[in-house]
């Protein structure tokens, strides 16, 4: 049960900017003062919320290691593309009722193919995404702050493991 929650607060930290884009396209402005500062809540909530999942990450996935890695790639680009696509949603919207319907179509197609745990925010704050491939063939996703450059670099203990085929990565950067 725990692994569905931490999924589902992931994917809404992947798929929120869809309401935030259109919250700024349509000028919310909920705290009634500005909505210079409404748009400045806007844009802080998905910081707030990475930071809070990864509280949560760190205490409640297990932690893990990953032996015997062959081959290593970055692939911080090959995702960009479905996420930006979230930000033409947001700004192609009309009303809210339009909002939540496609809001609710991408969070179910999201949460159904968050294998990978691919999220925008990650990068923002400095993560990198890397296929690793085990002498065994099985491809893995590692998600962390380092720089590797090949296989023999990455050191396994500070894992923590989001899913059968991704981990991430706590400790430092490099």
């Amino acid at each position: 049960m725990i692994k569905i929650i931490h999924k589902l607060f992931f994917t809404l930290i992947s798929t929120i900017w869809i309401v935030i884009i259109y919250g700024i396209d349509q000028k919310w402005n909920f705290l009634n003062q500005s909505i210079f500062l409404t748009d400045v809540c806007l844009i802080a909530m998905p910081f707030i919320l990475i930071a809070f999942w990864i509280t949560i990450t760190k205490t409640c996935c297990s932690s893990d290691n990953v032996s015997n890695c062959e081959n290593i790639d970055e692939v911080n680009n090959d995702f960009l593309a479905n996420y930006l696509g979230y930000f033409f949603i947001g700004i192609g919207l009309d009303n809210c009722q339009t909002l939540i319907c496609i809001y609710i179509i991408v969070f179910i197609f999201t949460f159904a193919s968050q294998t990978q745990f691919f999220n925008p925010m990650l990068l923002l704050i400095g993560y990198k995404y890397y296929y690793i491939t085990t002498d065994k063939g099985t491809k893995i996703m590692i998600i962390s702050r380092k720089t590797y450059r090949n296989a023999k670099e990455l050191h396994s203990e500070n894992l923590k493991r989001l899913s059968d085929t991704a981990f991430i990565e706590f400790g430092g950067t490099k």
